[in-house]
């Protein structure tokens, strides 16, 4: 019974993450920071297509915006890539688990939703 109370009460977050983060969660071995105004329920309302306006006005604003493909490798491998802009939803203060939130503009408009859980 406690596992189809917990379930329900995760769902979304089991939806965006997979069920990887759960035990993680449930140890307290986890450090996720979120933008003010983030919801698990919102970041997954978010679709391609969408413009940075309609992201913003769903989520907020990002704790700090990035270039994820700008690097030295991953320029070279994504060089189609290398000008996308991503907002940052989440992070691991402590650099540790946590649950990665990140949505990927090209000129814009959403290319990508990033939503997973990272394990350090």
């Amino acid at each position: 019974m406690f596992l189809l109370v917990y379930a329900a009460f995760a769902w979304t977050r089991i939806k965006i993450d997979g069920i990887m983060g759960e035990p993680f969660d449930l140890l307290g071995c986890t450090d996720t920071q979120y933008a003010e105004g983030y919801s698990h329920w919102r970041f997954d309302s978010i679709e391609v297509g969408m413009t940075e306006h309609d992201v913003i006005a769903i989520l907020g604003e990002p704790l700090y915006r990035w270039a994820p493909y700008g690097g030295r490798s991953t320029s070279k491998r994504f060089p189609e890539k290398a000008h996308f802009i991503g907002l940052v939803y989440s992070r691991s203060p402590s650099s540790t688990h946590y649950r990665l939130r990140q949505v990927n503009l090209d000129n814009g408009v959403v290319a990508e939703v990033r939503g997973y859980f990272y394990v350090d």
